[in-house]
């Protein structure tokens, strides 16, 4: 079955959709397995979400909380996500054309007034995709650092 997954990233949403029939898979695309500390987990699942993150610069990182699994996200953020999996969810039951399933993303960001969309071979594999999640690591453990 398809699976389509929203999430709210300050004041946007990220949006993919995993195929049954083309594309990457969850594990595959977010490069997740058992052996990975719980923290490395939840870092990969973000980055992956939106690798372009149009949120990061307004973003209060020190607000990150792996332990919590928190984050900060506003509720209109989240009321986007619900409309946008819902309409992605319509066009798959209705059979629409030009589904872009992962490696494709999209992400929405009112606040910065971006949309983002492209394409993330090899997910989170992809070389540069890890540079940016070692950098986003020592990101976090600076502002969790000055709290």
């Amino acid at each position: 079955i398809y699976t389509v997954t929203a999430a709210p990233l300050g004041f946007s949403s990220a949006l993919l959709v995993f195929s049954p029939h083309e594309g990457l898979g969850f594990d595959e695309y977010f490069n997740i397995h058992e052996q990975l500390d719980p923290k490395e987990k939840y870092l990969r699942f973000a980055m992956g979400l939106a690798p372009k993150a149009t949120h990061i610069k307004y973003m209060n990182l020190s607000k990150v909380s792996f332990q919590a699994k928190a984050g900060p996200s506003l509720g209109i953020a989240c009321q986007m996500c619900s409309a946008m999996a819902a309409t992605e969810t319509l066009r798959i039951i209705l059979g629409r054309k030009h589904l872009k399933p992962v490696p494709s993303y999209c992400q929405f960001d009112p606040y910065s007034r971006k949309f983002r969309r492209g394409k993330l071979t090899m997910g989170n594999r992809h070389p540069l995709q890890r540079l940016r999640i070692a950098a986003a690591k020592i990101l976090l453990a600076s502002k969790n650092k000055s709290r």
